[in-house]
């Protein structure tokens, strides 16, 4: 029940039509037919209303997506902002702010009690981040994707993170990255993809002080970087590599073989940069759940034989890689009985055949799967249209055992099976642009990005 405050009984009126005579819960119904907008009028009338607006927004209000409340005037904001600022415990925003310094200082100064803030592609910069440091001391998650100008300078004092993503954020300093390692022992997800002036004793100190690591993703230096996989706790790794010749170094699966049962998630978005001695050691993960490898002619048949050992794999990507064949996925479909998801994206050579092919394995595994097969067929010899033909496909759709995705689904062009990392880079030392892509595959996307109407760089 809403208590009921001093204004009540002074602005209370003795007519029964009065609005003012109805009680603070039946006010608190009201504003729930209310919209963002109609709670701004309502909450100024009076004291007394604006009193049952912020008390409501403490539980409507606990997230503030800001695409949701674009269509709002500058002052319209810092209204909202400051009646249920308080309430806010995460905030997103996914395109630039209008007005970004202010509205920056807006969140800065009436959301003291944030843990969540994911702010991608809103070219911030350290004055921004100081703004915010400044006030939000409980955050826990930490999102500043693409936002180049940011060198991580005054991100030492959130001590409470659990989540950092700087990906895309190219000018961060390896010395504040590790002064940020010290001050959040309790990090269990990092992001520095596309983080370009990394330095061996950045590793060094987020080995020291962060051993709560979970969820590494990182852009492959050219010195070795293997003292990351002694990280106790580390379950899911991924790596970027945009060099032409690879900077994937072999002395990390080395280590990472050491330790088999520990790893359930691989992700390696690289230009045919492993070899088959990468391949054998991935091959001893025995905990492994998910594995990309993408754009490799090492992964051809003879690669696949030796991923079918990974009996606990349910995703594997193997998109751009142009050497398989429909034979090499159908013994690895007979092996790894757990799988469930395969994307081979942009590999031509797989048809229609396969996908038929593949149905009596699919029932025969059915029981150790436990769900349905996709595959991702986009740009393959694969039309969805085609196989609508054949009965035995038909049958197993009905049953929910295969669906096939031929078409890009736009959605999926940032952080999807479909994104070109290309664009985040290596990590370089010298600060070279050596980056990597297929004409095709941007081409593509870029196409998709305009018919969609969301831009992809």
């Amino acid at each position: 029940m809403l208590p009921e405050d001093a204004s009540n009984s002074a602005n209370a009126s003795t007519s029964t039509s009065n609005i003012l005579s109805l009680n603070n819960d039946c006010l608190a119904k009201i504003c729930t037919y209310l919209n963002l907008r109609e709670h701004l009028s309502f909450a100024n009338v009076c004291a007394r209303f604006r009193y049952v607006v912020q008390w409501i927004s403490r539980r409507l209000y606990k997230e503030c997506d800001f695409y949701k409340i674009s269509y709002l005037t500058p002052f319209e904001m810092l209204e909202f902002f400051h009646w249920a600022g308080e309430s806010f415990e995460q905030i997103t925003s996914e395109e630039p702010f209008r007005d970004r310094d202010f509205m920056v200082t807006v969140i800065g100064r009436n959301c003291p009690n944030l843990k969540k803030v994911t702010l991608c592609n809103c070219f911030l910069n350290d004055e921004c981040v100081e703004v915010l440091q400044a006030f939000l001391k409980k955050i826990e998650s930490l999102t500043l994707c693409d936002s180049r100008n940011i060198t991580g300078k005054y991100m030492s004092g959130m001590i409470h993170l659990r989540e950092l993503n700087l990906s895309g954020c190219i000018r961060v300093r390896a010395s504040h990255l590790m002064a940020i390692f010290a001050a959040a022992p309790n990090l269990r997800l990092l992001d520095i993809r596309g983080c370009r002036r990394s330095r061996p004793e950045m590793y060094e100190a987020l080995l020291k002080y962060c051993q709560q690591i979970e969820v590494l993703k990182l852009s492959c230096p050219k010195f070795s970087y293997a003292c990351l996989a002694s990280l106790p706790r580390l379950r899911e790794l991924f790596l970027v590599d945009g060099a032409p010749k690879g900077a994937t170094k072999l002395c990390l699966y080395q280590q990472l073989a050491h330790r088999p049962r520990q790893f359930e998630v691989l992700n390696i978005r690289s230009n045919s940069s492993l070899t088959a001695e990468h391949l054998t050691l991935i091959s001893q993960l025995q905990s492994l759940r998910e594995l990309t490898l993408s754009h490799n002619l090492v992964v051809n048949n003879d690669g696949l034989a030796k991923l079918c050992k990974l009996q606990n794999l349910e995703v594997l990507g193997i998109k751009g890689c142009m050497c398989i064949s429909a034979k090499g996925l159908l013994k690895l479909l007979q092996h790894c009985t757990k799988l469930h998801q395969l994307n081979i994206i942009f590999i031509r050579n797989i048809t229609c055949k396969f996908v038929l092919d593949s149905i009596p394995i699919l029932w025969r595994t059915y029981n150790e799967r436990k769900r349905k097969f996709v595959l991702l067929a986009f740009n393959t010899n694969i039309q969805e249209k085609s196989l609508r033909d054949e009965v035995q496909y038909l049958e197993a759709v009905e049953k929910s055992l295969i669906e096939v995705r031929d078409v890009l689904n736009p959605a999926d062009l940032y952080g999807g099976p479909y994104y070109n990392y290309s664009r985040i880079g290596p990590c370089i030392n010298n600060y070279e642009d050596d980056l990597y892509s297929t004409d095709e595959e941007e081409n593509v996307a870029f196409l998709l990005a305009n018919m969609s109407g969301k831009s992809f760089i």
